[in-house]
């Protein structure tokens, strides 16, 4: 059809030439976009709007009544949509709230975002997949059994993470709360070895490394363990060595104490393992360190080393003797030990803890305080 077959008809509102239903602008010239349904405007009877069969001229004159004119080149704003407001979040109480709001602020702050934390970590990658808003609603397809055969060989227990050899979250009870220390999850700048304050050169082998203390709701340490991955086998061996002569010929004189400014004397105590189940393919060593400072004060802590390939496993317990903590229900020193050992030849296999939280608990210091490890 050809505008110009009814130009000459005044402008107004026609029956839409295309479509039945409704009605279409013409300016006397030609038609333009604008259409409003037959009958009045949001009249919700109004005929359904379909294609006209056969194009017709529109009529000698226009509707009457004629509806307005088009708005010219203005956007008619949309109607306001209520949107009822979402409802708020459901709060959860962290774990130290839990218990009675006991844990120090530090140890409570830092445990509250660990869990925020892992429950993003869990809702992005549970199942293996992203967590997406626009993600399709289409059935996964079923999943294809695992191929029978032989089960693959475990992997090389070298290269665990070091989250899951220290004592974690879900390795101890309610009543403690695990974190790393100031600077724990650091090499540079921080010691592992310090055992009689002797001089280590196999520190500078070391390639990553955690620490990490339990602590209970009064803040006090209650075991400390320290994960650390050496450049090769034959480093965590130098490093044993060193311990060994470090040990041997650990000064029995007083000596200056840098955290009390006075002087402080150390006994080791080298057989305190002698009854203990060992773990193949695990080397260990054991000492007992009671150091007493000027004023006659005496403290007593047990240092345990462990290693196996690249792998080294401190384990500090600053009460030396007598039931400890709960680690995965072991309550004594030889147990608890024999739990890291295991963890050197066969590491879990459970998603790895992710600290990245520092926690000062009980005077938590940097590699050892003076003390084999044991945050002084």
């Amino acid at each position: 059809m050809s505008e110009h077959d009814f130009r000459g008809s005044p402008p107004g509102w026609y029956p839409d030439p295309w479509f039945t239903g409704q009605r279409r602008y013409f300016t006397g010239e030609a038609w333009t976009s604008d259409v409003f349904a037959d009958g009045a405007a949001g009249n919700a009877g109004a005929a359904p709007v379909s294609p006209r069969g056969n194009h017709g001229p529109p009529p000698a004159t226009p509707a009457s009544p004629a509806p307005p004119a088009p708005q010219w080149g203005i956007d008619q704003p949309a109607s306001a949509v209520s949107v009822a407001p979402m409802p708020p979040p459901e709060v959860r109480a962290s774990a130290a709230a839990a218990r009675g709001g006991a844990m120090p602020r530090v140890i409570a702050a830092s445990i509250a975002v660990v869990v925020l934390a892992l429950a993003a970590l869990w809702l992005t990658h549970r199942d293996g997949t992203t967590s997406s808003a626009t993600a399709s609603d289409a059935p996964s397809a079923a999943a294809s059994p695992a191929p029978s055969g032989s089960p693959s060989a475990p992997a090389d227990s070298s290269s665990a993470s070091l989250e899951n050899l220290v004592v974690r979250p879900q390795d101890v009870t309610d009543a403690y709360a695990v974190a790393p220390i100031p600077g724990g999850t650091e090499v540079e700048g921080e010691v592992t070895l310090d055992l009689c304050d002797s001089f280590y050169p196999s520190e500078a082998l070391r390639v990553e490394r955690l620490q990490v203390v339990a602590v209970d709701s009064a803040g006090d340490t209650q075991l400390s363990t320290e994960a650390v991955r050496y450049e090769s086998d034959a480093a965590t061996a130098q490093a044993f060595d060193e311990i060994r002569a470090s040990a041997k010929d650990c000064p029995s004189a007083p000596v200056p104490d840098p955290t009390t400014g006075g002087t402080v004397s150390t006994t080791l105590t080298s057989d305190v393992d002698s009854s203990w189940a060992s773990t193949p393919g695990v080397d260990r060593l054991a000492y007992l360190v009671t150091r007493t400072d000027d004023t006659g004060n005496e403290t007593s802590t047990l240092v345990v080393y462990l290693r196996r390939g690249p792998l080294f496993i401190g384990v500090y317990f600053p009460k030396s003797s007598g039931e400890q903590m709960s680690v995965e229900g072991a309550t004594t020193i030889a147990d608890i030990v024999t739990i890291f050992e295991k963890r050197l030849v066969s590491p879990p296999t459970d998603a790895p803890w992710t600290p990245g939280l520092e926690s000062g608990g009980s005077g938590g210091g940097g590699g050892g305080g003076g003390s084999g490890g044991i945050p002084a």
